[in-house]
């Protein structure tokens, strides 16, 4: 003989089972939902849309000198606290390399606001138009690189700015 649950007893603990049920992948939703550090909204967006047209201006300058900038991850560059080492090579128009010049390596998460890391260019020794930065890439994932560089350290007019979309 098999013991069956009273129909009094059953149906309402099935509904409270399903509202346990449905409390709990609530609560789960928002702690996932929450894991990334919740709304990212930007701190000043104003500011920034003003300096759209100035943007504007430098994407089309720098695509008017025809200067091309690739990045690259030497071998030997294992990801450490400190960051990890990034080459930039700069050639002109002509496929020379571009030496003497100075400038920052910009590097955001598309998913994040703001800036994650605004490293220094350096240049690399015996090695023309090749360019060293430390890049604080502490996740998998895409991350935005933007190139600003300037004729000189005492000249600060950004001449040329690439962007670039690496996944890690």
């Amino acid at each position: 003989m098999t013991k069956r649950i009273p129909a009094h007893i059953f149906w309402p603990g099935m509904v409270v089972a399903l509202l346990l049920f449905t409390v709990a992948t609530q609560t789960a939703l928002l702690m996932a939902a929450q894991s990334d550090g919740g709304e990212q909204i930007e701190a000043d967006y104003y500011a920034r849309s003003l300096k759209w047209d100035e943007l504007q201006a430098l994407r089309g300058q720098s695509k008017a000198l025809g200067w091309q900038a690739t990045l690259g991850f030497p071998a030997q560059s294992a990801p450490s606290p400190e960051g990890r080492t990034v080459e930039v090579t700069l050639k002109d128009a002509d496929g020379a390399p571009l030496e003497a010049l100075t400038g920052t390596l910009e590097l955001r998460r598309p998913s994040l606001v703001g800036v994650a890391s605004l490293e220094p260019l350096v240049a690399a020794p015996h090695r023309p138009g090749v360019y060293l930065s430390k890049a604080k890439i502490n996740a998998v994932g895409l991350w935005d690189f933007t190139i600003h560089v300037h004729k000189s350290a005492e000249d600060p007019t950004e001449v040329f700015m690439a962007e670039i979309r690496q996944e890690f």
